[in-house]
């Protein structure tokens, strides 16, 4: 029980009060209990600020000063405080789910073998599979992905170095750096354990993931085989004197994986079927308790006796304390959620919407506005939980317009996989950057802004052609 002790203790306990609360939402337990959640959240906060990284204290601050504002004019009734209380629970529920399954899998023998097999392929593979497992990994790992096969990718070069050219070396680890940002920021654009899914999803009611599923796995097959082309003409293949291994032995890599994924969404499917709740909240109650068995699972060879005893002692030693070192995550997304909630119901949409009416604007426009801003927007410091959210959850409710939901949460998808991939000041980046010892800046705003902006351009297009 060391691990699990003191301040810690006390914080993972505030965290499970919120969760508790978020779950009982999900089933239609109104029982009045926001106020709870609410002081639980707040009383986090104070235990857990002074580690907290800068940007995650003005998010939380800019929270809080919103909920006060409103309170005092008298803005906040009952109804608009368990809605932003909720958000803010669920949210914070959503990455405690996650990263339980998260440290399942980074400890997964057959996570890192899927990785190695990965980043040293030729190279008339090595991209696509780069991007591709990529892609998957999130799925299952979030932004470990980036920090496990960006470091593998690093790792592949500098086994190299003295045997290649340092620039063709430099070249290489470019490539291999942007496959892997562009399949992660693929898997933001449509995946259920996203957090952009769970923005958006919680911005329009009614509309679950599986209702845009479809759409969604259609865009980031063609944003993967845009990437790929652009990667491919922007750098002439070499000729290239290693035999390289079996295409089907190397696909077979992707089969633990995806197999994973589907007996996760099947499990959340069964679970939303059966219980009447939504799907997004089915799946982050299953994911804690696929994660946990999946660590047991990785213990089989002790026995079951000492395999539950292990994944026990793990829990309670190494997980749920680790969960407070995502204070500067908790608190970022969760006020993100808070003002996302809170701030359209400051906004007059009627009035907004005659005055746009008046510009002459139509849906198309303003979908792809809502693209650019989010875009621009967020190399400058504007964390694109707020403006995605805020801007989709607006637009929602513009008097006088009729947004198509798939397309609105495609622009909102969009614009979160652009301003994940291209800004210095987002976690994406900066993981990426540490992980091959360069500047997220470079990364960023220098090597993947071309695909960026061919995508916008594209995007843009698209939206005013089906609008």
């Amino acid at each position: 029980m060391s691990g699990l002790s003191g301040r810690k203790a006390v914080s993972v306990s505030l965290l499970g009060v919120v969760c508790a609360f978020a779950i009982s939402r999900e089933f239609g337990l109104n029982t009045g209990l926001a106020p709870v959640a609410g002081t639980a959240l707040l009383l986090w906060a104070g235990l857990e600020w002074r580690g907290m990284a800068l940007i995650a204290k003005v998010t939380f601050g800019a929270g809080l000063a919103l909920g006060a504002a409103i309170a005092l004019t008298g803005g906040m009734t009952a109804e608009i405080l368990e809605l932003a209380v909720g958000r803010s629970a669920f949210f914070t529920f959503f990455l405690m789910s996650m990263d339980i399954l998260r440290t399942a899998a980074m400890s997964s023998k057959m996570v890192l073998d899927s990785g190695r097999m990965i980043v040293t392929q030729p190279p008339g593979r090595r991209y696509a599979m780069i991007t591709i497992g990529g892609h998957l990994f999130a799925i299952l790992l979030n932004l470990g992905a980036i920090t496990l096969l960006g470091t593998m990718n690093r790792r592949s070069i500098e086994a190299s170095r003295g045997q290649e050219e340092d620039s063709i070396l430099d070249i290489r680890l470019k490539r291999m750096t942007l496959a892997l940002v562009r399949g992660f920021t693929a898997f933001t654009m449509w995946s259920p354990t996203a957090v952009t899914m769970i923005v958006l999803l919680s911005a329009i009611p009614g509309f679950d993931w599986y209702q845009f599923a479809p759409i969604g796995f259609a865009s980031i097959v063609f944003y993967l085989s845009f990437g790929w082309l652009f990667d491919r003409l922007s750098y002439p293949r070499r000729q290239t004197s290693s035999t390289p291994q079996p295409l089907v032995k190397v696909l077979k890599t992707f089969v633990p994986m995806s197999s994973l994924t589907v007996v996760i969404l099947s499990s959340a499917v069964l679970f939303s079927w059966l219980s009447g709740i939504r799907l997004v909240a089915a799946l982050f109650i299953c994911v804690p308790m696929f994660g946990i068995g999946w660590i047991t699972v990785q213990y089989s060879r002790a026995g079951p006796k000492t395999a539950l005893a292990l994944t026990n002692r793990r829990l309670l030693q190494k997980i749920l304390p680790d969960l407070t070192t995502m204070r500067s995550e908790v608190a970022i997304l969760s006020a993100a959620g808070f003002i996302a909630a809170l701030l359209p119901y400051q906004i007059n949409t009627q009035e907004l919407g005659q005055f746009i009416a008046g510009l002459g604007l139509t849906e198309g426009w303003l979908l792809v506005a809502l693209m650019w801003f989010v875009a621009l927007t967020a190399p400058l410091g504007l964390n694109p939980i707020i403006s995605v959210a805020v801007s989709v959850e607006v637009l929602s409710r513009l008097s006088g317009f009729h947004f198509n939901p798939y397309l609105l949460i495609l622009s909102g998808t969009v614009a979160w996989g652009l301003a994940t991939g291209s800004s210095p000041l987002g976690a994406t980046i900066r993981i990426a950057g540490r992980t091959i010892n360069r500047s997220p800046g470079e990364i960023g705003l220098v090597w993947n802004r071309p695909f960026c902006v061919a995508i916008l351009l594209i995007s843009s297009a698209l939206q005013l052609l089906l609008n």
